[in-house]
């Protein structure tokens, strides 16, 4: 990893991402860079279902 330490996503109203979900988001991101998928705060994503 280059050291990235936050990934954010969109999770559905009252779900609680694992420790595994967010590392799996986090080293996604580090591979692919900002997606919807996987960004980080820099970055203004609308949430959409599709």
């Amino acid at each position: 990893m280059t050291g990235l330490h936050l990934a954010l996503w969109f999770v559905p109203v009252s779900h609680r991402p694992t420790i595994e979900a967010g590392r799996e988001r986090l080293e996604y991101l580090d591979r692919n860079g900002v997606t919807p998928y996987s960004f980080g705060i820099k970055v203004n994503f609308r949430y959409s279902e599709t």
